[in-house]
């Protein structure tokens, strides 16, 4: 029976491993530096209410040099409380120019939609600045968990593809950026206001995309953390090439040597460890969440409907318009996107079974199955291990991962995924035909009465 040695192997992947960064310039990047350039941006605009400090928990944990950890800001705090006084007296100057702004097929109906949309936006931004006040030490022990959990998989000669992360911030953050400005030029086109008014307008879009975004940031790196995990727990499974064979593969047997199991044994804990941050994580950003959504659904009902205005009042289309409807649907759903994306591959990543079955037909045909889930590359490696001690271990991982379940909601109500979309596009079409029929049916005269179109 052929035996292989996990050492060998853990040697050569970090051999191929260091060769690749010296041959790629941006791989030697620290993530770090990165996430802390995105948190001065944060700071900025009250999104991040902490401070950092260098290797303020060396002591109390094993760190490598040169990481920075988050600590406690009542400067932070200040500024935040300060930055909602200005959000709500900018609010109380935006409120009264809400009646008197013109824009193509404005109504009655249509101007009590917008009043109520921008003090729901009022609402909505003043309670994310305070949010993040009061729950500063929440925020702060997330994240510094995360930095900890990276930190343990360099020491590991296991680091996070930085430059997959650095490319992935990068568009998601400029594609923001771009939707923000196309929504502030088209609002300035469409509506003859005067420029606050639009600064009123758009902040609430503004700090519900960068809330989101935030949260697909924190989403993507701890992603990355469980990618990593089940990477090194693969390569404990892996042999020779010659494992593409499958039949090849089930057929053999693995001896562990005890390095590999206090490595598998490191594995477990921090696998645990990075759910229970995932699992605070959802905790954390659950109620803001739910009155983020709240302000996106009536947002996007809004707009919807306003899309839908010219038909109504059997007037004809205009591009600006159109195109200004189109942009404030496209920035409300995209940043959800993004969140409930990456929540579905958090949690095929820890849970769901993903197989994969690829066939290529030569003089026979190989299928090829590609294990993604951890739990699922645990039983595979189950199933070969000989040696006791390795296989008390795995089932004490299976039984952990069998009692884990990590879940994304908002505040209990809806469950973070593709079906929160779903919804909530259905629910907007049925309440958008409700509307057209009721409008419909009311008298050419009265809507004519209504319409405060020039």
């Amino acid at each position: 029976m052929r035996e292989y040695s996990l050492p060998i192997l853990f040697s050569y992947c970090t051999y191929i491993r260091k060769k690749a960064q010296q041959s790629s310039p941006l791989r030697k990047m620290n993530l770090c530096r990165v996430i802390c350039l995105l948190f001065w941006f944060y700071k900025i605009v009250g999104l991040g209410t902490f401070s950092l400090n260098k290797k303020i928990l060396e002591k109390k944990e094993k760190c490598s040099k040169n990481v920075f950890f988050f600590v406690k800001s009542k400067l932070g705090i200040v500024y935040n409380f300060l930055l909602s006084c200005f959000v709500i007296m900018l609010y109380y100057i935006v409120v009264p120019f809400v009646n008197d702004v013109e824009y193509p097929y404005k109504t009655k109906f249509t101007g009590t939609l917008e009043l109520s949309q921008v003090l729901l936006g009022c609402f909505m931004t003043c309670f994310i600045l305070l949010y993040f006040c009061s729950n500063q030490s929440a925020f702060v022990r997330i994240g510094n968990c995360l930095i900890l959990a990276t930190d343990t998989l360099c020491r590991l000669q296991q680091p996070l593809s930085r430059t997959n992360l650095l490319c992935l911030f990068i568009i998601a953050y400029i594609f923001n950026f771009i939707l923000l400005l196309t929504l502030g030029i088209s609002e300035v086109l469409t509506t003859s206001a005067p420029y606050l008014y639009h600064v009123g307008t758009i902040t609430p879009v503004a700090v519900l995309s960068l809330f989101f975004i935030q949260y697909f940031t924190v989403l993507v790196i701890a992603n990355a953390i469980f990618v990593a995990i089940n990477r090194i727990i693969k390569q404990i499974q892996r042999s020779s090439i010659d494992d593409f064979n499958m039949k090849i593969f089930y057929n053999r047997r693995l001896f562990v040597s005890s390095s590999g199991i206090q490595l598998l044994v490191q594995m477990r804990e921090l696998h645990d460890y990075v759910c229970n941050v995932s699992t605070e994580i959802s905790r954390l950003y659950s109620l803001p969440t739910l009155i983020v959504l709240c302000f996106i659904f009536y947002s996007f009902l809004y707009n919807v409907y306003y899309f839908f205005g010219p038909l109504i009042m059997n007037a004809s289309f205009e591009t600006v318009t159109i195109i200004n409807s189109t942009i404030w649907v496209v920035i409300l759903l995209y940043p959800l996107t993004l969140v409930t994306t990456k929540v579905i591959e958090i949690t095929a990543e820890v849970c769901e079974l993903e197989i994969y079955l690829r066939a290529e037909a030569f003089k026979w045909a190989l299928i090829t199955l590609q294990i993604e889930s951890t739990g699922n590359i645990v039983h595979a490696l189950l199933n070969r291990v000989i040696d006791r001690e390795t296989k008390a271990e795995l089932e004490q991982f299976s039984l952990q991962l069998l009692h884990r379940k990590v879940k994304f909601t908002a505040y209990g109500y809806f469950t973070l995924d593709n079906s929160l979309l779903r919804a909530m596009i259905g629910t907007v079409a049925t309440y958008m035909v409700i509307l057209i029929q009721f409008q419909m049916e009311t008298p050419p005269k009265t809507r004519a009465d209504n319409c405060t179109q020039q």
